[in-house]
Formats: structure tokens, C-alpha cells, sequence
């Protein structure tokens, strides 16, 4: 009975643990599927607002040399996905296949959870078009 009294709180400790990070890696997801929907739907202001609030100018700037560089996203899909956690969080590092008007690429989009104040950022995005 002794054992029970030990082994099953630890038991709940360790399942309620495991819970909680797919709920993160949830939101993650989610995160990164609305950065692309306002891409491809033309919101670049709204995607540039997924970054922290001191990147935004420079991030809309670069969304929309990309948008004269490469046409409108067509189309996106979520590849793949790592998780790496450091120091100050843990970054979210989301592989996506995209098409857009002009050509396809493949991305890397990472978003960082910071730890001091638990709020999630779109942090870069890598493009790399597909040479056709």
C-alpha cells in the first residue's frame, strides 16, 4: 500500500507533465498556420505583428520586398517540425513547402517562446526559392 502512495502521485505528476508540453507545441502550430494565412491572404501587416513588437517595421519591410520579389503565396504546407529548447526558451522550428506566384520554395520558420515572459514570437523566417 506504501508503494501505491508514493508510485501513483508521481504517476499523475508525470502524465499531468506530459500534457502540458503538446498543449505547447499545439499552439506552436497554430501559430505558424496563422503567420502563413495572412500571407497568403495579403495581410502582411498582420503576419508582421506575429513578430516581437521591435522587429515588426523591419520584418513588414522585408515581407514586402519578398512579395515584389517572389509574387503572392499561393499556397503552404507544414513539413515538419523540431523543438529545441535553450536557455532564455524554447524555439519552434517549423520546416513549410510553399508555392508562390512566381515559384515554389521551401521555408524554415522558427518561433521562440521566451521564458520571462511566456509569450510566442515569430522570430525568422528563411526563404529559399527553388531554382526552376
Amino acid at each position: 500500500m506504501k508503494r501505491l502512495q508514493i508510485w501513483l502521485p508521481l504517476c499523475l505528476l508525470a502524465g499531468l507533465a506530459a500534457c502540458t508540453i503538446p498543449d505547447h507545441s499545439r499552439h506552436a502550430q497554430e501559430l505558424a498556420r496563422q503567420y502563413y494565412q495572412h500571407l497568403k491572404a495579403g495581410a502582411l501587416d498582420q503576419a508582421a505583428a506575429l513578430f516581437p513588437p521591435d522587429k515588426r517595421d523591419m520584418q513588414l519591410a522585408i515581407l514586402k520586398e519578398r512579395l515584389q520579389k517572389l509574387g503572392a503565396l499561393q499556397d503552404f504546407q507544414l513539413s515538419g517540425e523540431e523543438n529545441s529548447t535553450v536557455y532564455s526558451g524554447k524555439f519552434y522550428i517549423f520546416d513549410a513547402d510553399t508555392r508562390y506566384e512566381k515559384t515554389a520554395a521551401s521555408e524554415v520558420l522558427t518561433l521562440l517562446e521566451k521564458v520571462n515572459d511566456d509569450k510566442l514570437y515569430v522570430v525568422s523566417q528563411k526563404v529559399d526559392p527553388d531554382r526552376e
